[in-house]
């Protein structure tokens, strides 16, 4: 019995000591990337990336009569309007309702 409560004597002085002799600051902190290449794990970001490639590289094998081929290379003519759509498009929402009605 006495062994015992020694044993867990030292063993609560020494948790005192190391606490008071390793001063924890601002250093002990990790951050996310240092956890992140601890366990091995790339970022999604990375992954993304490695995916778009993937994409492109696939695309680019691919004959140059294909639709997504072709698509990749599409630059469209004329301009857009700035700003929100016109009111046409809600007047003529409300005269196809009426027409139906």
């Amino acid at each position: 019995m006495y062994f015992i409560s020694a044993a867990v004597f030292l063993l609560a002085s020494l948790a005192l000591i190391v606490q008071v002799s390793l001063p924890y600051n601002k250093t002990y902190y990790k951050t996310n990337a240092q956890i992140a290449k601890e366990l091995k794990i790339t970022p999604i970001l990375d992954k993304l990336l490695e995916y778009k490639l993937n994409r492109i590289q696939h695309v680019n094998r691919m004959p140059r009569n294909r639709l997504p081929r072709i698509m990749k290379r599409y630059s469209p003519t004329g301009r857009r309007n700035h700003g929100r759509p016109l009111k046409r498009l809600l007047v003529s929402e409300t005269e196809i309702g009426q027409q139906v009605a």
